[in-house]
């Protein structure tokens, strides 16, 4: 009999001890004011924007095709090699400051290479008519303006175009 009342001693000790475990549980996962406050102040978002380029008679013309928003914060980026003849400036401004400024290879001119009849690896400059390309930047809301600039050859850096997100 004594036996008997141990287990069931032993039993509603455990039921009570996991009750008391899920309720700890629960409460310290429920966020205070202050946690969620700073958390919204700190929201970082990263902003891609595709465009659409084509080629023009003296600049090009640029269009978005769509622009995404996702929470979170860009890792450092390595940095490409630029062709300074064959190049996108994009500057992205908020507030009426620059806020980051990205130069990139123009996108209508590729360096291609490919095996030629002998099988040796060869490499080729293609000009294309028109080509889709996107960009990434880090936003914490507000409104945002893109500057594209066009450098060409010997020509200087021409504008082509800016929008507002």
């Amino acid at each position: 009999m004594l036996l008997k009342n141990n287990k069931k001693m032993r039993y509603h000790f455990a039921l009570v001890g996991l009750v008391f475990l899920i309720a700890s549980c629960a409460v310290s996962n429920a966020p205070t004011e202050i946690k969620t406050k700073r958390i919204e102040n700190n929201e970082s978002n990263i902003v891609f924007v595709v465009f659409k380029i084509k080629k023009g008679q003296q600049k090009s013309t640029i269009e978005i095709v769509s622009q995404n928003i996702s929470h979170g914060k860009i890792k450092k980026q390595l940095q490409e090699t630029v062709d300074p003849n064959k190049s996108l400036t994009i500057e992205v401004n908020t507030s009426d400051e620059v806020a980051q400024i990205n130069k990139m290879n123009h996108p209508l001119y590729k360096n291609v290479e490919y095996l030629n009849e002998t099988g040796k690896l060869e490499r080729k400059e293609v000009e294309l008519e028109e080509d889709t390309f996107f960009i990434r930047f880090q936003s914490k809301g507000g409104s945002t303006t893109l500057k594209i600039k066009e450098k060409l050859k010997d020509s200087p850096e021409n504008e082509i175009a800016t929008f507002k997100l």
